[in-house]
């Protein structure tokens, strides 16, 4: 679902130039009746989309946190991904269903990673000349997602009763990879140990088993 957010005239350009090519990109690779093998045609345009929106919002994101956060919502996509694959083989009807997914699921990632670059850039901007305050609370909310990843990952599952909790998770730890990475101290050795750290932990929870 579209987060509603309150976009500039030229941000709001910036995005659609941005997110509509990359979906028919996408749809037009779903056509074609090859099994997974469309997947390494969709995820790479995803990738660079993510790349483009964030540097819409003058935020840097490398092809690694990109590859994240189109992994980390893939997670939640099972159900579309198994309707795709049952009308796959089905002409005409099935390549339908398959572009509409296909388009679909990429307008859905765009907007959520739009979402985090806008509350990123928007909370630079409330932090500004308060360093110590955010930083302090970066900290603090990086324990916390921290302490609920380690949960997960010590019952080794997932239930279905705990699937929100789970996206929200990978949702809050891949903001959180996004932001430090936007840092002007990226590179610095304690931002990039910080970093290795979550993307860890975000790709432990992606393996964990899904029970019902």
């Amino acid at each position: 679902m579209k987060k509603k957010i309150r976009l500039t005239k030229d941000e709001r350009i910036k995005c659609h130039l941005i997110i509509h090519p990359a979906a028919v990109a996408t749809g037009a690779a779903g056509v074609i009746p090859v099994g997974p093998a469309d997947t390494f045609m969709i995820t790479p345009i995803q990738i660079g989309m993510v790349i483009a929106l964030g540097g819409a919002f003058g935020i840097r994101v490398s092809e690694s946190i990109a590859k994240s956060i189109v992994g980390g919502f893939a997670a939640s996509l099972t159900g579309r991904a198994a309707a795709k694959t049952l009308f796959q083989w089905l002409p005409v009807i099935g390549w339908a269903i398959n572009f509409f997914t296909a388009t679909s699921i990429t307008e859905t990632i765009a907007w959520i990673a739009v979402a985090h670059f806008h509350d990123i850039k928007e909370n630079h901007s409330k932090y500004a000349g308060k360093k110590e305050g955010y930083d302090k609370a970066a900290a603090e909310y990086e324990e916390k997602f921290r302490m609920q990843a380690e949960e997960f990952i010590k019952a080794d599952k997932v239930y279905k009763s705990e699937r929100a909790e789970y996206v929200e998770l990978l949702d809050n730890l891949t903001r959180m990879v996004i932001e430090l990475s936007g840092r002007t101290d990226a590179d610095s050795l304690n931002v990039a140990e910080k970093i290795s750290i979550l993307q860890s932990l975000i790709n432990k929870l992606k393996n964990l088993r899904m029970e019902g």
